[in-house]
């Protein structure tokens, strides 16, 4: 069974279609799923909402924001998205960028690393609520629902 869109492939706005061919060629039916235009419509919001990282040193928070920017860079340098003022960390550090509804964190060979729920990585795809620590610094990383 394949699964398309009207023209413009806007799930969210247009009737999704399925075109069935139970049997491979013989009798085809064009047919209109409602579920099937929910879950597009579902996964749709989830890839808009925004994902929130909040950097902390110790207890304290020092930033909380939400990610408007793709790519998103981090380093010790003023010209990052999150500059983040200590000497452990390189001047630009690492990315975290979006492709399709993934969010990656790739390290930049920096000299410490960067590590994700305690684990070095040098390029991995993140989930809610994963740490990501750059130096003492800590950044939870939340995929924000939409309601």
């Amino acid at each position: 069974m394949i699964y398309a869109a009207d023209k413009d492939d806007d799930w969210t706005d247009k009737r999704v279609w399925a075109w069935a061919n139970p049997n491979l060629g013989k009798s085809c039916g064009l047919r209109y799923f409602t579920d099937k235009l929910a879950r597009a419509k579902e996964l749709s919001r989830e890839e808009e909402a925004m994902p929130e990282i909040t950097v902390t040193l110790g207890d304290k928070v020092v930033q909380t924001l939400f990610m408007d920017a793709d790519p998103v860079k981090i380093g010790r340098t003023p010209d990052n998205d999150i500059p983040i003022d200590n000497l452990a960390i390189s001047r630009h550090h690492a990315t975290i960028s979006r492709l399709r509804q993934y969010y990656i964190i790739e390290d930049h060979g920096s000299s410490n690393g960067t590590f994700v729920n305690g684990k070095e990585i040098k390029k991995v795809v993140l989930e809610d609520k994963d740490v990501i620590t750059i130096g003492k610094h800590k950044l939870e990383f939340r995929r924000q629902k939409q309601v």
